[in-house]
């Protein structure tokens, strides 16, 4: 198991569970969606390519529905604003 499995099973089955999936099933993801290339990120989580990944959250924290996505999980996750 990769570490994105990982943390993918972390955040699907804790205690923010709930939380985590109301923020995946929100209006600010979904206009995100189709703002990005899906084989990009497919390829970079694959690839464990960092820097391809550090830069498309970069792109999406540039945008409002990023950063309130951002704010939304940061928020469900107990952290601080």
């Amino acid at each position: 198991m990769n570490d994105f499995e990982k943390l993918r099973g972390e955040l699907l089955n804790g205690k923010n569970a709930d939380a985590v999936r109301s923020a995946a099933q929100s209006d600010e993801l979904k206009r995100l969606a189709g703002q990005f290339d899906e084989r990009e990120l497919k390829r970079a989580v694959a690839e464990g390519d960092t820097k391809a990944m550090q830069s498309l959250l970069s792109r999406v924290l540039a945008t409002p529905d990023g950063r309130a996505l951002a704010e939304r999980l940061r928020g469900a996750l107990g952290g601080k604003p």
